[in-house]
């Protein structure tokens, strides 16, 4: 019985193994990639903003403006409020006032700590969700 073995280079094989050692392991914290998503999603709105000053077309500046405000605003209230829930903060402890017209993307808030957290805390969420809500 000949079995072929498949070579693969030495960064591919560290890959692997380190993330099989992520998902061997029970309780990861990855608050540190939140924080760094939330600083990436704020230099973006500054980048963005630069170049909506830049330009000299105004349908250019405000699609570039739309975006801006609209889904990287978005996008970093839901990460701000996830991280601050996986560090221990109370959501009343990180917005003033929160109103019908007003929620944040809740299921957005629910996959990145999902996501980031550990098991017990998404949990956590789901058990304080009703608490939560505006």
């Amino acid at each position: 019985m000949n079995a072929t073995l498949e070579v693969l280079p030495f960064d591919t094989v560290y890959f692997i193994n380190s993330i099989k050692l992520i998902e061997d392991t029970e309780v990861i914290n990855r608050t540190k990639f939140l924080k760094v998503k939330l600083k990436t999603l704020a230099e973006e709105a500054r980048i963005i903003r630069k170049e909506e000053l830049r330009t000299n077309n105004n349908l250019l500046r405000e699609q570039l403006y739309l975006h801006r405000i609209h889904v990287v605003r978005k996008a970093a209230r839901s990460t701000h409020i996830a991280y601050g829930l996986l560090r221990g903060h109370a959501y009343k402890d990180m917005e003033r006032s929160c109103d019908k017209y007003n929620k944040p993307d809740w299921k957005v808030v629910g996959d990145m700590i999902k996501k980031y957290g550990a098991k017990e805390q998404y949990q956590e969420f789901l058990d304080k969700f009703e608490t939560l809500v505006c």
